[in-house]
């Protein structure tokens, strides 16, 4: 069984600030290190060493890129779930308050079934 975790909005959206300072340390670490292989692969020419130093120099700019997008991808995904559970506290209290949860907006349509159907009735619906 899963434990019932309720972590607050203000943790998540903090947790979301550290996320994107560590993407911009890791993402200027990550640059700083292009001039130096570039440097270096140019001053040992054609030899295998500086094929070698470029191809490396790819595949590190690649893996850098990867964990970029997800350090980018956490935090994001840190800010939604802190929205999302505001607009659920704020459903629940106002459920316990009486209204409905659910905030209707006067520009979208409104449901066809006006009437109540048996059919759903039946089960509750």
């Amino acid at each position: 069984m899963v434990p019932n975790l309720k972590i607050g909005e203000k943790v998540l959206e903090g947790a979301a600030g550290k996320a994107d300072e560590i993407y911009d340390v890791f993402y200027k670490a990550a640059a700083s290190l292009e001039p130096d292989t570039v440097a270096a692969s140019g001053a040992v020419g054609e030899l295998e060493t500086g094929a070698a130093l470029k191809s490396s120099g790819k595949r590190w700019e690649q893996q850098a890129g990867l964990v970029s997008a997800w350090i980018a991808n956490i935090s994001e995904s840190l800010r939604l779930a802190a929205r999302d559970y505001q607009g659920n506290e704020t459903a629940l209290e106002d459920r316990f308050r009486g209204g409905s949860g659910l905030t209707a907006d006067p520009n979208l349509p409104q449901s066809p079934r006006v009437g109540r159907n048996p059919v759903y009735d039946r089960w509750g619906i």
